[in-house]
């Protein structure tokens, strides 16, 4: 494979992944679609900038890969931690957006309703 190449084969494979997992956890969630106010599509949006939270950690690893296909012998620098760790921080921070926390919230509410609905008719 051609080593320009290889972050972006790599980037592809993250995100086929990461698009997996949201239409899993959409359709696992399929009990709490009627109680979200939006419906099974308002929860598939939601569920889906959850996922987008990670989007600072994929961008991290696309430029580790460039950096160490580049260079291997410089994997063990010391920056290369650095900039991992700012792909954490930067998920963390983006978990903390208004629009990602309203998101986390209405998935949440539609669950706690859903657990309700169905607690009062048992």
């Amino acid at each position: 494979m051609n080593a320009s190449a290889a972050p972006f084969v790599m980037t592809l494979a993250s995100l086929t992944v990461l698009a997996l997992a949201t239409l899993l956890r959409w359709r696992l969630g399929k009990a709490h679609w009627a109680m979200h106010p939006r419906g099974s599509q308002g929860y598939l949006r939601d569920v889906a900038l959850g996922m987008a939270s990670l989007a600072p950690l994929l961008v991290a690893a696309v430029v580790l890969r460039f950096l160490i296909d580049r260079d291997p012998g410089a994997a063990s620098d010391p920056r290369f931690l650095l900039i991992l760790a700012v792909g954490y921080v930067g998920v963390i921070l983006a978990r903390r957006l208004p629009p990602l926390m309203a998101a986390r919230r209405r998935i949440e509410d539609a669950r706690a309703a859903s657990w309700q609905a169905r607690e009062k008719a048992a």
